[in-house]
């Protein structure tokens, strides 16, 4: 498991994106986690996003499943948005320890 992260001005930034959660019928706010690092990088190294990009001082983090409650808890978002296929058309959304659960049985 992989996320995005980069220091601006002087402050950890996660990549997280706003996207339609079906269960409440409203946008929410989630962090971004990919499979794996390279997935990451693919996503970072194309990124047409203003402002996403390795220039711009993101970096992938490599994840472990454990680390992402503690991760949304402390940066106060409680959603995880998992791609299923390359951009985010396709992203998996749910509450971060149902996200969880569901990897760890998998």
């Amino acid at each position: 498991m992989a996320i995005l992260a980069a220091l601006i001005e002087e402050e950890v930034r996660l990549l997280s994106v706003r996207v339609e959660y079906e269960d409440l019928g409203e946008e929410v706010e989630a962090i971004l986690v990919f499979s794996d690092t390279t997935e990451a990088r693919h996503y970072l190294d194309n990124s047409t996003e203003a402002g996403i990009c390795a220039e711009d001082g993101w970096v992938v983090l490599p994840m472990r499943l454990g680390e992402l409650p503690v991760l949304c808890a402390v940066s106060g978002i409680g959603y995880i948005a998992v791609p299923m296929s390359p951009g985010l058309g396709q992203a998996g959304v749910g509450p971060v320890l149902d996200v969880v659960a569901s990897l760890a049985r998998a």
